[in-house]
């Protein structure tokens, strides 16, 4: 490349030299008149951007550095990663890519489409100092790609940036393993991400998401986290819950979702417990308007079904009632008299 030395100051024609050496192909893009980029900085810039529009440099993470380095990310550095993805190693962690995977991440030229092209090997384990400056959709494609590691500092990080929910929860489920872990531990990063209702029900709709982890959730948040959406969930996917729980629930749900409410969780309650539900539930049947009278020991019938059975046997265990018995299509159970 002695004769674009000789003719660097004229940059029209180094590029046409360039464009008419057909067969010539650069292993290093720094070999050809890397030495003048500080002397003749226009001209080099111009040689290197049609070396990368036509394509006459080895496809290398380390030729697309070295362009970088001196001219940043520009839209034929762009374009040349972009024509040459296949042909790029992983992005590893080695050298400088870090600076590199920064700006070239964040640059307006690069879309997401070609961040998925991308075959990253890096793994950003802080993101704090980059999280500002990604855009959303671009922190998603990092997500899927594994580049950001799943600390808890990192979950907090990306649960203060992220405005979707669906993304965090996708996140998780790929490192649920490592967060149900964490969830059971005395952790104020964890404590503040099981408060936010819309991500708590993101990642009961998982269906990735175990029902043995997603009991685990469920425990790890207080009850005045519980909304209508997720009480709903928890009632159609009988997950555990806790006795505060289940009066957190109570209070939002209908007269319907109480029922249900009532028969998936009765083991939960109290004596005290049963005669307040069967006095707010004296409209769904005159046998719980009966039951909810503890003031003699009267005979109550209930259809013989598995729930009334199963009631039974706990208002039995509880010392609700004295005993009860099954005869035929009917439960017949006697109420002790409260002291």
């Amino acid at each position: 490349m002695g004769v674009l030395t000789k003719i660097i100051d004229d940059k029209e024609l180094c590029c046409d030299v360039i464009r008419h050496q057909r067969k010539i192909e650069f292993n290093d893009l720094a070999d050809c008149n890397g030495e003048q980029t500080e002397k003749s900085k226009d001209s080099v810039k111009a040689i290197w951007d049609v070396i990368l529009e036509e394509n006459k440099v080895v496809a290398s993470w380390n030729n697309v550095r070295v362009y970088w380095k001196h001219f940043g990310v520009t839209k034929n550095l762009v374009s040349f990663v972009d024509v040459n993805y296949a042909k790029l190693d992983k992005l590893d962690n080695e050298d400088d890519n870090w600076n590199f995977v920064v700006q070239f991440i964040k640059s307006n030229l690069v879309d997401v489409s070609l961040l998925k092209k991308i075959k990253f090997a890096l793994v950003i384990t802080d993101i704090g100092d980059i999280i500002n400056k990604i855009p959303e959709d671009k922190v998603e494609v990092l997500l899927e790609k594994n580049v950001i590691s799943f600390t808890l500092d990192n979950l907090q990080l990306l649960h203060d940036y992220l405005d979707d929910e669906r993304i965090m929860a996708k996140f998780i489920v790929s490192n649920q393993d490592l967060f149900f872990a964490k969830i059971s531990e005395d952790s104020e990063a964890v404590d503040y991400i099981v408060k936010d209702q819309n991500l708590i029900l993101h990642l009961i709709y998982q269906d990735e998401i175990s029902t043995e982890n997603k009991n685990k959730l469920i425990a790890s948040i207080d009850a005045d986290t519980i909304d209508i959406e997720i009480a709903k969930k928890i009632i159609e996917m009988k997950l555990k819950i806790n006795r505060e729980q289940f009066y957190a629930i109570w209070n939002q749900v209908d007269q319907n979702l109480k029922v249900k409410l009532f028969y998936q969780y009765m083991e939960l309650l109290t004596v005290d417990d049963f005669q307040d539900i069967f006095q707010q539930l004296k409209n769904q049947s005159s046998a719980f308007e009966k039951l909810a009278q503890r003031e003699a020991r009267k005979q109550v019938k209930l259809s013989n079904t598995p729930d009334n059975i199963k009631l039974a046997k706990c208002l039995k265990n509880k010392g609700y009632i004295t005993s009860f018995n099954k005869i035929d299509t009917k439960i017949e159970m006697r109420i002790k008299k409260s002291q």
